[in-house]
C-alpha cells in the first residue's frame, strides 16, 4: 500500500511542514500497528535526464496543476529491520539531477548570482547577505560598478556574461527592462537545474519561455536608492513561478527577506507597477515642480516637508480621495486662475489645468453633487428647519422665538457679495393652537 502526500501550494505557504507532519503521524501509527513504512521523497527529486519526480507522479495519478507532492509513503509488513539512512549531511548540489537534488532544510545554503549593480540590485544584494544567503558573483556591464557592490557582498565581480558561474542555484536578474531579453537568452544556458528570476514589475514571466525550465519573478514593490538603505522585511515582494518548484524556491527566498510576500500574476504585477508610477514617480515629479517654484522666489523646500508628511500619513487612515483638499476640489476659480498666472511654462500650466480638472471630477463623482457649483446663482430655502435650530425658545409671554446661527447670516452675506443675483427666503407664519 502507498499513500501519496500532496497539497495545494497556493493556498498554504506551510504545505511542506503540514504534509511532513501528516506523513510522520501516519508512520507513527503504522509502527504502533506493527507495520513498516518507508518515506519515498518526491519533492526536489528526479531522474538523470532532468525529469522531475513530481511531474512523473502528477502524470501517473492525474494530480491537478497547483498541487505539489512531498512524498509517497509505502506501508506494509516488515521483512526485516534496516538501519535508518538519510542524506542530511550531503553537500549542496549532491544528487543525480544537479544542484537541486539535495537536502532542502536550509535554503540559505543556495549559491546566488546577482546580475545588476544598480539601486534595486544593491538593496537586494544587501538584504540577501543580511539574511544569510551566499552571493557568489555580481555582474554588471561595467566592472567598476560590479566591483563596488561585490566588495560589500563579499562576492566576485564580473562584467562579462561568459564569466558567470555555471554552478549557482539561483540567478537573480535585477536589470533594466530592455536589457532582460538579451541577457536571459545567454544566462539561462548556464545551469539547466537552477532557478532564474527577474525583478521587474512590467516584464512578464513569459520572457523566460523555452529558455529555462525553472523560472519566475521576484518583484520588490519599493523605490530604491543606493544612498538610503532600506529595512527589507516590510517591503511587499510579489512572486510568480513557472511551476510549483520555482514558486516554492522564490517564495522561500522572499520570505527570508520580507514578512510581506504575495503571489501575483504577470498581469497583476503590471497593474501594480502602473499604480506605483502614479503613487511614486509622478508624486516625485510634483515635488520637483514644487521645489523649483519655491526656488524661483528664494524660498526653502523644507517649508513643505510637514505638509508632505501629513499628506502621506493621511492615506494610512483614509482613502486618497477622502484626503484630497485644495482649490480644485471646490473649484475655486479665482484662486486657480491666480495661481496659473504665476506659472510661466506652458507645459506646467497645462499640467496644472489637467490635474485640477481631474481632482474636481473625481471629488464630485464621489459625492451626490456631480455638477459645477460655480453655476449656482440663487438659493431658495425656508427658514424653519434650515436656518433655525432644532429647539423652540419661548418668550416670557409664551410666544415661540426662532433662533439662528450668526454664521449662517454671515454666509448669506458672503454669497450676495460673490455675485448671487437673488436669494429667496420663504417665511411662513402659523397661528398657535391649543
Amino acid at each position: 500500500m502507498a499513500v501519496v502526500v500532496t497539497a495545494n501550494v497556493a493556498e498554504n505557504d506551510c504545505w511542506i511542514e503540514d504534509c511532513a507532519i501528516a506523513t510522520f503521524a501516519m508512520q507513527l501509527q503504522a509502527e504502533d500497528l506493527g507495520l513498516g513504512s518507508c518515506w519515498v521523497q518526491v519533492r526536489n527529486r528526479g531522474l538523470n535526464s532532468g525529469e522531475r519526480a513530481v511531474d512523473i507522479v502528477r502524470g501517473i495519478l492525474n494530480i491537478p496543476e497547483g498541487f505539489d507532492t512531498l512524498c509517497i509513503l509505502a506501508l506494509g509488513h516488515k521483512a526485516s529491520e534496516l538501519p535508518l539512512k538519510n542524506d542530511d549531511d550531503a553537500p549542496l548540489g549532491a544528487g543525480s539531477c544537479g544542484n537541486f537534488l539535495m537536502n532542502m532544510n536550509d535554503i540559505k545554503q543556495f549559491k546566488v548570482v546577482l546580475l545588476g549593480a544598480g539601486n534595486l540590485a544593491t538593496s537586494l544584494g544587501l538584504a540577501l547577505v543580511k539574511s544569510g544567503f551566499c552571493v557568489e558573483q555580481v555582474y554588471s556591464r561595467t566592472l567598476e560598478a560590479a566591483q563596488t557592490l561585490a566588495n560589500v557582498l563579499n562576492a566576485s565581480a564580473v562584467n562579462s556574461l561568459e564569466e558567470l558561474s555555471n554552478s549557482a542555484d539561483v540567478y537573480l536578474l535585477a536589470l533594466k527592462d530592455d536589457a532582460l531579453p538579451g541577457v536571459i537568452q545567454q544566462v539561462c544556458r548556464l545551469n539547466p537545474h537552477a532557478v532564474y528570476a527577474h525583478t521587474a514589475g512590467s516584464v512578464p514571466m513569459s520572457v523566460f519561455n523555452n529558455l529555462a525550465v525553472n523560472h519566475g519573478v521576484l518583484y520588490p514593490l519599493q523605490t530604491f536608492s543606493k544612498q538610503k538603505p532600506l529595512v527589507f522585511n516590510t517591503i511587499p515582494c510579489l512572486i510568480e513561478g513557472a511551476n510549483a518548484f520555482s514558486q516554492d524556491i522564490l517564495w522561500r527566498i522572499a520570505h527570508a527577506l520580507s514578512n510581506n510576500v504575495h503571489l501575483a500574476s504577470s498581469e497583476d504585477r503590471r497593474v501594480m507597477h502602473l499604480a506605483a508610477v502614479f503613487g511614486c514617480n509622478f508624486v516625485n515629479l510634483c515635488y520637483t515642480l514644487a521645489s523649483e517654484t519655491l526656488k524661483s522666489r528664494g524660498l526653502d523646500f523644507g517649508l513643505l516637508l510637514p505638509l508632505i508628511d501629513e499628506t502621506a500619513a493621511k492615506v494610512h487612515r483614509m482613502t486618497p480621495l477622502e484626503a484630497q483638499t485644495g482649490p480644485a476640489v471646490r473649484k475655486d476659480k479665482k484662486v486657480m486662475q491666480g495661481q496659473m498666472q504665476l506659472i510661466d511654462d506652458a507645459d506646467r500650466r497645462r499640467l496644472y489645468e489637467l490635474m485640477s480638472e481631474m481632482i474636481h471630477k473625481l471629488a464630485n463623482n464621489n459625492t451626490m453633487i456631480n455638477y459645477d457649483l460655480q453655476r449656482i446663482r440663487a438659493i431658495v430655502f425656508d427658514v424653519d428647519g434650515v436656518l433655525s435650530a432644532s429647539t423652540i425658545t419661548l418668550s416670557a409671554d409664551g410666544k415661540p422665538l426662532r433662533t439662528v446661527n450668526i454664521k449662517d447670516g454671515y454666509a448669506i452675506q458672503l454669497a450676495q457679495k460673490d455675485g448671487f443675483a437673488y436669494l429667496y427666503h420663504h417665511w411662513r407664519r402659523h397661528k398657535g393652537r391649543a
